[in-house]
């Protein structure tokens, strides 16, 4: 019986290291498959540190309230993080289909996407994508046209 006593204890201590073991790999695997591995962890920071915002701005009229800010990606390439609120009607339209950007030369850019909350509710917000633009502008106009028969809503920002 002592023999028997013995041997299961050290089966019972074998099999705790290799339960640790397990859970410590389970934890890297898991923690490694969140950021990329080392180099998307540095690849998040730098991307951190060139994405900066530039001054949300609002307007408002007809019940409906439009906040837009600019996320400058890099010197070429911005995205609008955009939230529109009512609490009078539906904000029934396709946010890529009514917009549009200007930069100081007036060069017009389209939409490329919508990434957000679909046509309407009375809370919509999202990323609205533009293609590249040809330089880096001076200043930006966004555009958001017939929202709340209100023609055009426009949004100006200075880049210097």
């Amino acid at each position: 019986k002592a023999i028997f006593k013995n041997d299961l204890k050290g089966v019972r201590n074998i099999a705790i290291v290799l339960a640790l073991i397990m859970v410590a790999l389970v934890f890297m695997a898991f923690a490694f498959s969140n950021y990329g591995g080392a180099n998307a962890i540095s690849n998040n920071k730098q991307s951190l540190q060139t994405a900066d915002k530039l001054e949300t701005k609002t307007n408002e009229g007809n019940g409906i309230s439009i906040d837009v800010t600019p996320v400058i990606i890099s010197e070429k390439l911005i995205e609008f993080e955009i939230v529109i609120t009512t609490h009078t009607g539906s904000l029934d339209f396709d946010v890529d289909k009514i917009s549009i950007l200007e930069d100081a030369k007036a060069n017009k850019y389209n939409p490329l996407s919508w990434e957000g909350s679909p046509s309407g509710g009375h809370h919509r917000n999202g990323v609205l994508k533009f293609q590249e633009l040809k330089e880096k502008p001076s200043s930006i106009k966004l555009t958001i046209k017939d929202i709340g028969n209100i023609p055009e809503r426009v949004f100006n920002w200075d880049m210097n």
